[in-house]
């Protein structure tokens, strides 16, 4: 990923080019697939260069600075959901630091929900509670929203399990067990590019 940087340090790359640019580095198998970097600011480096960088900082500071600023002043009612959202962005960013969460939509959607509650202006809503809080009464009364999330969950973790056992044995060389792994993954998701 710094390697890449430094060839373009002001654009980088492009957006969702990391897996290319693994890929021409390394051989896999035996080595392991890293769509990203494993490291969002890395990972943005690489692909977005000085100016992706620096508007994603911009932003983690000031959204830091606001989240802040009103936990301290909201209502108490408020201030659990403010203090849910800081302490996703504080996960996010030490998270950050050995994976690229913003490529997990899964997580990422749970993370901007949190926050844009925390952010969103109750006051300047008010005159939209119903329409506002009518997606949420939604979920309330029909749970099966959640239940719909989790087994979108459990399918991405079915389909790339095979390929992660299949990739751990073929660092090692056990290519006879490794390969009906590999042959799975492939069948479970035949649009995966690393199948």
């Amino acid at each position: 990923a710094w390697e890449t940087f430094l060839r373009s340090p002001l654009v980088g790359n492009g957006p969702m080019t990391f897996g290319s640019i693994f890929l021409r580095s390394y051989s896999v198998p035996p080595s392991g697939f890293f769509s990203h970097a494993h490291n969002t600011l890395l990972n943005l480096l690489a692909e977005g260069g000085l100016l992706l960088a620096g508007a994603f900082l911009w932003l983690f500071y000031r959204g830091l600075r606001l989240l802040w600023s009103r936990l301290w002043s909201a209502e108490a009612a408020r201030r659990s959901v403010i203090a849910a959202a800081l302490a996703s962005l504080i996960t996010f960013s030490v998270q950050g630091m050995i994976d690229s969460y913003h490529h997990e939509p899964l997580g990422l959607w749970a993370l901007l929900l949190l926050l844009g509650m925390a952010l969103g202006d109750p006051a300047r809503a008010e005159n939209d509670r119903p329409r506002l809080w009518a997606g949420l009464e939604v979920v309330r009364r029909k749970p099966w929203w959640l239940l719909a999330l989790l087994a979108a969950l459990w399918l991405n973790l079915w389909t790339l399990e095979p390929l992660a056992r299949g990739q751990r044995l073929a660092v090692y060389g056990q290519w006879q067990e490794a390969a009906p792994l590999l042959q799975m993954a492939a069948e479970r998701d035949p649009h995966l590019s690393v199948g």
